[in-house]
């Protein structure tokens, strides 16, 4: 995290590549499982987007974000979701519906950014 985002400043990147060494195939399946469990919604998985962040010229974010349709959802039509390893070596995952801001992947990521930013005051 860039210093200006309040956190202490890391050398290293969230790096959303990084899997705990299952197949895409897994990976996918478990974010489809989980946002099915969050939202209440059957998805379907549409597209893996590749995303790159930067903030004054370095980057702060680097990896590929999964696109599932959830038509049951219905504040939303889309979810957004990928997993990154935290600075303890620990898989996160995260699910960000498509809500303004959060309209395509690059802004669900940002979105996400500025929400642990705001965790880390």
């Amino acid at each position: 995290m860039h210093p200006s985002y309040g956190g202490r400043y890391r050398t290293d990147t969230l790096d959303g590549r990084r899997l705990n060494r299952g197949s895409i195939l897994n990976h996918i399946e478990q974010l489809k499982a989980l946002i099915e469990q969050q939202y209440g919604t059957t998805a379907t998985h549409v597209e893996t987007v590749p995303v790159h962040e930067t903030f004054n010229g370095e980057t702060i974010w680097d990896g590929e974000v999964e696109v599932f349709d959830v038509p049951e959802f219905e504040n939303a039509d889309r979810v957004f979701a990928w997993n990154f390893e935290d600075d303890d070596g620990e898989q996160q995952q995260v699910t960000v519906a498509q809500i303004s801001p959060a309209s395509d992947p690059s802004t669900a990521v940002k979105a996400y950014l500025i929400s642990q930013y705001g965790n880390r005051k």
